[in-house]
């Protein structure tokens, strides 16, 4: 009684631990089957048209002029020109951040790419033009989105947490290499999004010009005067010996008389006993100026840059 009741436990335990076995082989097939790959996308080759810049001052660039990105992958694309100061020339900083799409079957993480943009007081007209052609080939670049697979994360946590045994280690000496990356699979992108296309508009503003005056002389006629001498008859006597002269005919007679023994003789000439203004015409002075009216005020609108009618960047 005793040999049998022994050869039945005997079996019992040789067919738990053949049991134990088979349950764990069942288990590292189940984990090796739940390794899997995942396709992780770099968002940065999803987007084209990010570039450094060259703006003036004092103006609204539009920082997402000519950038394209695939909507399969990007969720949207936004521009951070908190650091950049328009107001001032210098060297700055444009932050672009890029978020993905959440989906099942890829991975999209979020990046952000940094730009230089250079702020000039005056752009010359090769920078402007070379602009406007960088602009124009972004627009004609294609998005060509870098797609890599990886191996899950779960597999490697079913991995470090089985315990090794002398069955798993024979599977794993069984088991197959990892699969190489593989290229991005080639079932048709959704569009890209379509690039901004400006329209500009001018925009103008009124400017006031005061009404122009021109000055004229004003004259007034002025007499004109000449200081011209006055005379006066004046008689006057001579001694007919010695020839002297004598203001008053008594000087004379007595003259002749006492000195000369002679005679005199009497005389007139003219004496000038002053000056007088004779007007002799008159002259145009003038005295003064008076303003004429040339042309009255008026308002004029005149050209003040451009304006997109889209997204409101001017020029």
């Amino acid at each position: 009684m005793k040999k049998i009741l022994s050869l039945f436990l005997v079996f019992t335990l040789v067919f738990s631990l053949s049991a134990c076995g088979s349950n764990s082989k069942e288990k590292d097939n189940e984990t090796e089957s739940q390794t899997e790959t995942v396709q992780e996308v770099d968002l940065t080759t999803c987007v084209t048209g990010l570039r450094d810049r060259v703006v003036e001052v004092n103006t609204k660039p539009d920082w997402m002029d000519g950038i394209k990105f695939d909507e399969k992958y990007v969720k949207s694309v936004k521009a951070d020109d908190s650091k950049v100061d328009m107001t001032k020339a210098g060297e700055y900083q444009l932050t672009y951040n890029i978020t993905g799409v959440e989906s099942k079957d890829f991975i999209a993480k979020d990046v952000k790419v940094i730009k230089k943009v250079t702020v000039r007081e005056k752009m010359t007209e090769e920078e402007k033009a070379s602009e406007e052609q960088k602009t124009a080939e972004a627009q004609k670049q294609d998005v060509k989105p870098v797609i890599e697979e990886k191996e899950s994360g779960n597999s490697d946590k079913n991995s470090s947490s089985s315990k090794p045994n002398n069955n798993s280690s024979s599977s794993s000496d069984n088991s197959s290499p990892s699969k190489p990356n593989k290229p991005a699979p080639s079932e048709p992108a959704k569009p890209s999004k379509p690039a901004h296309q400006h329209d500009w508009k001018t925009e103008y503003k009124t400017v006031h010009h005061e009404a122009q005056y021109r000055n004229e002389p004003v004259y007034k006629d002025e007499i004109v005067y000449e200081d011209r001498p006055v005379y006066k008859w004046q008689a006057y006597w001579t001694c007919t010996e010695c020839g002297k002269r004598f203001e008053t005919e008594y000087d004379a007679g007595d003259h002749a008389l006492f000195e000369c023994g002679g005679g005199y003789s009497a005389h007139r000439e003219q004496v000038q006993t002053g000056t007088e203004q004779v007007q002799v015409g008159t002259n145009k002075v003038q005295i003064g100026t008076n303003q004429v009216l040339v042309k009255e005020a008026w308002d004029e609108k005149v050209p003040n840059g451009q304006v997109c009618t889209g997204c409101g960047a001017k020029k």
